[in-house]
């Protein structure tokens, strides 16, 4: 009788977590380069999401293409949507940072332009079941669990995030995998979290199926050489990885 009280305990205080957790602020971070096909199909789904979670979406732009800085332009026009211009391409680490520092709520999501937002709720279940001091990354194609972390799209509490801080060695890549490692030795071993709800869709190396694959290749090359010489074999953290 004793574990059942318990139990029923337990789970109206998860249901009570959860339904403020609803009521959390939270501001999206995108760096924009080019691709204006790419970017415009990214936000009007992304912008189709916000009837099941409001959300605040700031976009840095690393001196794009006029096509891309004319959609932007439209976007910006929403209430809730602030663009960054940047005067040159100061590469996707940086401008990351950058993105960061606009921020002004209390919870941040990262995510990229080569993604597409099929499911709706996808937001508000990472916001319902996320917990502060940790990272909750996002499943990409699937709505099946794996046990890789993601970096592409995650949810964490801002000021866990300029505490732990982006390492700006990085240019392109691989910048995601130290944070969640330095976020690991900040935090302890189980602040990895994936959300095994709805999805997102992911394109992943596209860039290296382009004429810029040429002069990003190297750059990647280099990335993976730093990640080495700071945490070893250049994979994917191995971590204990929660799923909720």
């Amino acid at each position: 009788m004793l574990h059942k009280i318990i139990d029923l305990i337990q789970r109206l205080s998860e249901r009570d977590m959860r339904a403020r957790n609803l009521k959390r602020v939270v501001t999206l971070v995108l760096v924009s380069y080019n691709y204006p096909a790419m970017l415009q199909e990214c936000l009007t789904t992304l912008i189709a999401t916000r009837e099941t979670y409001p959300f605040h979406l700031v976009i840095i732009d690393n001196d794009s293409v006029p096509e891309t800085k004319a959609i932007l332009r439209e976007y910006e026009r929403l209430p809730y949507v602030r663009v960054v211009y940047m005067p040159a391409n100061v590469n996707y680490v940086k401008a990351l940072k950058a993105g960061l520092a606009e921020v002004r709520t209390p919870y941040t999501v990262t995510i990229q332009t080569d993604m597409t937002f099929p499911e709706k709720r996808w937001l508000s279940y990472m916001m319902e079941r996320y917990r502060d001091g940790t990272l909750l990354f996002i499943n990409q194609h699937h709505p099946e669990t794996r046990r890789w972390c993601y970096g592409f799209c995650f949810l964490i509490d801002t000021a866990t995030y300029r505490r732990v801080g982006v390492n700006d060695r990085f240019v392109l890549c691989c910048e995601d995998w130290d944070f969640m490692n330095r976020l690991v030795a900040a935090n302890g071993k189980r602040s990895l979290m994936q959300s095994r709800g709805p999805y997102v869709f992911h394109r992943t190396c596209y860039i290296r199926q382009d004429r810029e694959g040429a002069v990003t290749s190297p750059i990647e090359a280099k990335d993976q050489e730093t990640y080495r010489s700071i945490w070893g074999e250049c994979r994917f953290p191995r971590h204990r990885i929660r799923s909720v």
